[in-house]
């Protein structure tokens, strides 16, 4: 089984791999791609416009079964504290994770789920601000999830590592313009 993923880039970017990424990113660093053609392009689009620079949508296809290990999500419930306190951990908000949370089910070559783009940033702060209400901790986490519902929150794949990378192949590219 295979997937085209793509990934919105002011970049050509034929082989792509983890050494430009962002530690403050979602899943941490990674080499980041969603199977969502709009999202890549829009992303390429806002990276080209910030830049002042063109923008590029590259495709790329995954085989599954290439030895790759894999952790999904849960985006079907939208109440995956795993995923929520990840993404608090990787953006810099350790305060709001237990002491000796383990993220050690994480340790794959690729981590899917969904994305927590700007369009959460109000969300954001309202849950590290104080500003959602609840007895314990988890339950102003699942609150705010709760928040998320009637957003759009495409998945995204982090591929964490250069074995994991290897395994995109590329299929083309095309110039993003405003």
């Amino acid at each position: 089984m295979t997937q085209t993923l793509y990934h919105g880039s002011t970049s050509l970017v034929e082989s792509p791999n983890t050494s430009q990424s962002n530690p403050s990113n979602d899943f941490g660093s990674g080499f980041y791609t969603t199977p969502n053609r709009d999202e890549a392009r829009e992303w390429a689009r806002r990276k080209a416009a910030y830049q002042g620079r063109p923008g590029y949508l590259n495709a790329y296809e995954l085989a599954f079964d290439s030895g790759l290990t894999f952790y999904k999500f849960d985006r079907e419930a939208l109440s995956d504290l795993l995923w929520l306190n990840f993404i608090l951990k990787n953006r810099g908000y350790d305060d709001f994770i237990p002491l000796g949370y383990d993220f050690s089910m994480l340790s794959k070559d690729i981590l899917i789920g969904p994305i927590a783009n700007n369009k959460l940033a109000v969300q954001m702060n309202m849950l590290t601000s104080g500003l959602i209400e609840g007895d314990t901790l988890d339950e102003v986490k699942l609150r705010f999830i709760g928040l998320l519902s009637p957003s759009r929150l495409d998945n995204q794949f982090c591929f964490k590592n250069n074995f994991a990378t290897a395994h995109l192949k590329f299929r083309g590219a095309e110039r993003v313009d405003e």
